[in-house]
């Protein structure tokens, strides 16, 4: 089985649904989501984290549970960039 399945079933069973662009995907949301940002700071932030191959882009939207947030960045996750962590505010 390809290791993006393995992470599909994960995101599947782990995560929550979601909407990204109008399009339906389960993903990990959390409100207190760490960010490594330049020069090794890290913040807290609202993110989700989804499989790369939904494609998400800067300036969509995410909705959760009725709650729109601006995709404000996307960053590829160690070690491979198969799951992306969306750095989100609310909309």
């Amino acid at each position: 089985m390809p290791f993006d399945d393995d992470l599909a079933g994960m995101l599947q069973d782990a995560g929550e649904p979601m909407t990204l662009a109008g399009a339906p995907l389960h993903g990990l949301f959390d409100v207190d989501g760490q960010v490594m940002l330049e020069g090794g700071v890290t913040s807290t932030t609202t993110t989700a984290t989804v499989l790369a191959s939904v494609g998400a882009q800067r300036n969509q939207t995410l909705v959760r549970q009725g709650v729109s947030y601006l995709v404000r960045q996307v960053l590829p996750e160690p070690p491979d960039g198969a799951l992306h962590l969306l750095v989100l505010a609310k909309a």
